[in-house]
């Protein structure tokens, strides 16, 4: 590779690299700052008694089991809450945030290895400027989680689709499996 190449690598690298920058401003500027509305402290609250009861299995609000989401998201604000010493908005509002830049990447790196680098920074920066992902990875809800977690399993399975072995559907399996609702699982019990 000569310097003229590696000068145009290093340019598209930088340019990914700056798309994923100006996603974590405008994910993670003064995330915590507000209190929290709507649905959000439906989350805090099913967090705080599984961090209470000990119980990470069964979800509840007031006491009442509440398994209309998957666990995976209250299980991430508790690991944060954990490692933090608090569970406040911030804490609460963190795992969505963490989603909806790996949407992002996720769609950045899907769109390189399909069609182009180019195709890849459009694709991101596309996502990246719709309101809905903005404010959703800037509230707590599973659905940046589920976004993600739905880019994760399309890139893996476009990353790994000619090596297939146990691997590959163990890990496309656990992908998947995050986004399924604990409601049905739940349900079949």
């Amino acid at each position: 590779m000569n310097s003229e190449q590696n000068r145009f690598a290093e340019r598209y690298e930088r340019l990914d690299i700056a798309i994923l920058v100006l996603a974590c401003v405008l994910v993670f500027f003064a995330l915590g700052e507000r209190a929290l509305w709507g649905a959000e402290g439906r989350w805090a609250e099913i967090t705080r008694e599984m961090m209470l009861t000990g119980d990470y299995f069964h979800p509840t609000i007031n006491g009442e089991p509440y398994f209309d989401k998957p666990l995976l998201t209250y299980w991430l604000i508790a690991a944060l809450a954990f490692v933090s010493g608090a569970l406040n908005e911030l804490v609460v509002r963190l795992p969505s945030a963490i989603a909806g830049i790996a949407a992002v990447w996720a769609t950045l790196r899907l769109g390189r290895r399909l069609w182009s680098p180019e195709v890849g920074r459009i694709a991101a920066m596309i996502l990246l400027t719709s309101y809905g992902l903005i404010s959703q990875s800037r509230m707590a809800a599973a659905d940046t989680e589920n976004l993600a977690t739905v880019m994760l399993a399309i890139l893996w399975y476009w990353s790994r689709r000619d090596k297939i072995n146990f691997t590959t559907f163990l890990v496309l399996y656990l992908i998947v499996l995050s986004v399924r609702s604990a409601k049905a699982r739940w349900r079949r019990l």
